[in-house]
């Protein structure tokens, strides 16, 4: 086995080769998330979940998610919503060959990513915001969240000198543009806040209307099921953009991955065909309940997993405290990333053991300046610290939004948030600038959000950030975001106000 310490910047990391001492790392002496640069500009000062240390407000959020939002009964609710993105997917996919004979070239890729941000923003928003060609009244805002998606995913990736390097924080480049994208994405999500809010208050109270994730999150701050660490818009803004990053591009990456890998394995693709046939039928949709038959389609998809997987396989974790570890007494934040310690391990199990064994150690998510700038200081469920308040919003998302009845409630389309469709609507109208607003700032969100921050390792570098741009870029992301979810929310008030007023 090998096991050492290397520096990363004034960042100690531990760099082991064994599954076993990966596996204790993981479990027995788990850790909390680093801060970064791209943490603190684009995930809301790291209180995005997946950007959150652990901590009260990490355990509140994760609750939150989990109980309000990821329950089986809320995606019950919302299957339609899944199940009429499909058969649109299906139908432009089939008027497309018929125009052009019978034989035409189809970039998959996107068509893919249409889908999947399709059918989370409708579940959030209950907006249809990509691929919305005839929608005038959405189409800004629909642009600007793709263009503020996209600018954070890339942003995320980047390298920043000032995460490794503090002192070399002197160029403000990618700063600015990370500011600027997370500005885009709050701006957008903003929207969507206030959208729902207003449609609340104007809604009667006996109307048995679509409840997306927002509606339920709104719901749920007037009832108290959310901890207040912040303001219900941003706590809200924070668990959307939490649900879109980890619903949308991963899903769209392993689609496209497993339809290439069918394309040149047709042996594989008619394996696969034949046991739909036989399990589901050749002229029937495959249902959640007939997945338990289709063995060898998930031997498909777990393979695709393995070969490409859509993500890193896990975050940045940091150590809290000293542990032992192989028999090796391991310093709190022995390996160095800039200024921050690290632990850099290569095995599963000792992954495993760091998450269950030493969940405690291994807990709350580091903090990175793109999460701050567009992950609402990082109180998205992803980037948020263990805590109340990711308990609170995860027990949330799980109860109030993603239970089996509040998916099986909305069924029949899977735009569960805000019950909007901003992508890909080719037969509807209204809502165009915000569905144009909201589709290019949830694009450039997710670049932004992979770039590599100089600050998130060496702080004093981070005006280099600044200098490239990256911060102004995430801030405005932010905004946009901000500014459409914010439209959702205060939409479900004003129809719920209304609701109150007929009643």
């Amino acid at each position: 086995m090998i096991c050492f310490i290397i520096r990363l910047g004034i960042h100690r990391a531990l760099v082991i080769s064994s599954w076993e001492v990966t596996k204790e790392c993981f479990t027995t002496n788990d850790s909390i998330r680093p801060k970064s640069l791209e943490g603190k500009i684009l995930a809301y000062d790291h209180h995005v979940i997946s950007f959150a240390p652990y901590g009260p407000y990490w355990c509140n959020a994760r609750k939150v998610a989990n109980v309000e939002l990821l329950s089986n009964h809320r995606l019950e609710l919302l299957k339609h919503v899944h199940d009429t993105e499909i058969n649109l997917f299906i139908a432009e996919l089939y008027a497309q060959c018929v125009e052009n004979g019978g034989l035409v070239t189809v970039e998959m890729k996107e068509r893919f990513r249409y889908l999947a941000a399709n059918v989370i923003v409708r579940m959030i928003a209950s907006k249809r915001y990509f691929g919305n060609d005839d929608d005038d009244h959405e189409e800004e805002e629909s642009r600007r969240f793709q263009k503020a998606v996209g600018d954070f995913c890339y942003q995320m990736g980047l390298f920043y000198i000032s995460n490794t390097v503090p002192f070399l924080d002197v160029m403000k480049g990618y700063t600015s543009k990370m500011k600027k994208t997370a500005r885009e994405l709050d701006y957008v999500l903003g929207n969507w806040v206030d959208e729902h809010r207003r449609r609340r208050l104007n809604c009667d109270a006996s109307d048995h209307e679509e409840k997306d994730f927002i509606h339920v999150l709104l719901s749920a701050m007037d009832d108290d099921k959310i901890s207040a660490h912040q303001d219900a818009n941003t706590t809200i803004n924070v668990i959307c953009l939490s649900l879109i990053l980890g619903g949308s591009d991963t899903t769209m990456v392993t689609l496209t991955w497993a339809v290439s890998l069918l394309l040149n394995n047709r042996h594989v693709l008619k394996k696969a065909q034949d046991e739909l046939n036989v399990h589901v039928g050749s002229h029937q949709q495959v249902e959640e309940s007939d997945m338990k038959n289709l063995v060898y389609l998930q031997a498909i998809v777990k393979e695709t997993l393995r070969l490409y997987p859509s993500a890193p396989l896990s975050g940045p974790h940091m150590a809290v405290k000293d542990y032992t570890i192989a028999r090796f007494h391991i310093p709190v934040f022995l390996i160095r990333l800039g200024i921050h310690r690290t632990l850099v391990i290569s095995s599963w199990e000792v992954a495993k053991e760091c998450f269950t064994t030493n969940d405690k150690v291994f807990s709350t998510r580091p903090k990175f300046l793109a999460v701050k700038l567009m992950g609402y200081d990082h109180f998205m469920l992803g980037f948020a610290p263990y805590g109340s308040y990711w308990r609170d919003v995860r027990k949330l998302a799980t109860v109030e939004l993603l239970s089996n009845h509040r998916l099986e409630l909305l069924k029949h389309v899977l735009r569960m948030i805000a019950g909007k469709r901003y992508l890909g609507n080719d037969d509807t109208s209204g809502d165009e600038e915000e569905s144009s607003r909201f589709q290019k700032a949830l694009g450039e969100f997710f670049p932004l959000v992979g770039l590599f921050l100089v600050s998130d390792t060496i702080p004093f570098l981070g005006w280099l950030d600044v200098v490239n741009g990256y911060v102004s870029k995430m801030k405005k992301a932010a905004r946009e975001l901000d500014y459409v979810l914010g439209n959702w929310v205060d939409e479900h008030r004003q129809r719920r106000f209304n609701q109150n007023i007929s009643s």
